[in-house]
């Protein structure tokens, strides 16, 4: 069964780098992916769509930034683990 993978990021081509850079693995059925384009359409998804298995996601966005739309909404992802690549911010 192939991840399920929501790749989050404004930037329209994008989408292409990671459909060419995957190609070999999504033919083999690997992985799956799903793209939308702020952290807005990335809610809405994962709302709709429970078979998602990881979030990949842009930082800096238009609407909704991809410091996690599970923030605004956290029951959409409970068990999520979320990396990041940089260390939280005090508040």
């Amino acid at each position: 069964m192939a991840a399920r993978l929501l790749v989050v990021d404004d930037e329209p081509q994008f989408e292409r780098l990671i459909l060419q850079r995957f190609r070999r693995s999504i033919r083999e059925g690997k992985y799956e992916f799903v793209f939308a384009g702020n952290g807005l359409e990335a809610l809405k998804l994962l709302k709709q769509d429970a078979a998602i298995d990881m979030v990949l996601t842009d930082i800096n966005m238009p609407e909704m930034d991809g410091t996690y739309p599970g923030r605004k909404d956290p029951g959409v992802l409970p068990n999520a683990q979320v990396p990041s690549s940089f260390p939280p911010m005090e508040t």
